[in-house]
């Protein structure tokens, strides 16, 4: 093995290493596995409604409204014989989908103020982190609201709100790493050596603190979901007839007497979708934080 090799094949060593003491970890969580699988199935329903949904979500029989569960309907109907179990299916879709986005916008825009903040310090620091103060002093459902009713109601403009919401979260947490990190004597040997800026905030303090950010972003996702439900419920968010979680709430507190089904469905998934994200983001923290 030449000299250049046998360092480079260290360090792929030192990661598969890392990468399953890290599993490990994760797997002492009792919950955080179970949960990952119920996310993972989640996810291949969403991306296979098609195939998993019975019905069109959007057909109508005239001959089933507001029919209870049974063998040709599972989770029953709705005011206009729409199948309940499809439109479930299908508002998965919706439902990750503005998580996912908003996560991405969170991610995106956190972790780049956060490393400005944090690398530059004196008046960069403070005047970012000013402004972040200032986007958490609003509540972030109301700041929600006032977003999307201003961009438009769809996936794209629900996404982008919600995202912009978790910027400060996330902006703050990568901000405390990069305090953190650019002290470390690597770091200090780096500087002494002559890296410019960029080239250091990119190789040495960049693969440090998009650890913890991304681990912070999971957790926002279930917050995404939440919001993205809320917002469909008060009729601001996914339009109809696009299925959505929140729409279907919306829907069955009309009929919440005579068929709660519909309610109860939607609110089932919402529930097991956020409990599930947030299990697994708590097993990945532990799994970092833990010795």
């Amino acid at each position: 093995m030449s000299e250049i090799a046998a360092p480079v094949a260290a360090a792929a060593l030192v990661d598969d290493v890392d990468r399953h003491r890290l599993w490990r970890r994760f797997r002492r969580s009792r919950l955080a596995l179970p949960s990952l699988i119920v996310l993972a199935v989640l996810v291949v329903v969403a991306v296979f409604a098609p195939l998993v949904a019975p019905h069109d979500p959007n057909a109508q029989d005239y001959d089933a409204l507001l029919a209870p569960p049974s063998s040709s309907h599972w989770f029953g109907t709705d005011s206009i014989g729409r199948d309940i179990f499809s439109r479930v299916v299908f508002g998965s879709r919706a439902s990750l989908l503005v998580g996912a986005g908003a996560v991405l916008v969170a991610f995106v825009g956190g972790l780049v103020i956060g490393l400005a903040a944090g690398y530059l310090g004196r008046w960069a620091d403070e005047a970012l982190m000013r402004v972040m103060d200032a986007g958490q002093a609003f509540p972030g459902l109301i700041l929600s609201f006032a977003l999307t009713a201003a961009l438009g109601p769809s996936i794209t403009t629900v996404a982008f709100g919600v995202g912009i919401v978790a910027v400060p979260t996330v902006a703050r947490v990568v901000r405390g790493q990069v305090l953190v990190v650019r002290e470390l004597d690597y770091v200090s040997a780096a500087r002494v050596l002559g890296l410019r800026d960029t080239v250091l905030v990119v190789r040495h303090i960049f693969p440090n603190v998009v650890g913890p950010a991304i681990i912070q972003g999971i957790i926002l996702m279930s917050s995404a979901i939440l919001t993205e439900a809320a917002l469909s419920f008060l009729g601001l968010g996914i339009q109809p007839p696009t299925p959505s979680w929140g729409a279907l709430m919306r829907d069955g507190y009309n009929s919440l007497a005579d068929a709660p089904w519909i309610s109860m469905s939607a609110g089932a998934a919402i529930f097991l979708s956020v409990l599930a994200i947030n299990f697994v983001g708590e097993g990945l923290r532990e799994s970092v934080v833990d010795p």
